[in-house]
């Protein structure tokens, strides 16, 4: 699931964030610039459209699913 990976990015924790603002644009950059970008001067994509889910959606709803 991209949530779970743009939480890695951020928190290096695979699993739901515990808080939406967790995984926001820029804590995604930041993540793939240290993560990534600096060592292997490559960046991960991610899907956006399971990231707008999640934040436009209860996340009940999309764990249930």
């Amino acid at each position: 699931m991209n949530v779970r990976k743009a939480n890695l990015l951020v928190s290096e924790l695979y699993a739901l964030p515990k808080s939406k603002s967790t995984i926001s644009q820029q804590a995604i950059f930041g993540g793939q610039q240290r993560l990534y970008a600096t060592k292997n001067e490559s960046i991960a994509v991610l899907n956006s459209f399971p990231i707008f889910v999640y934040d436009y959606f209860n996340i009940n709803l999309i764990v249930k699913s």
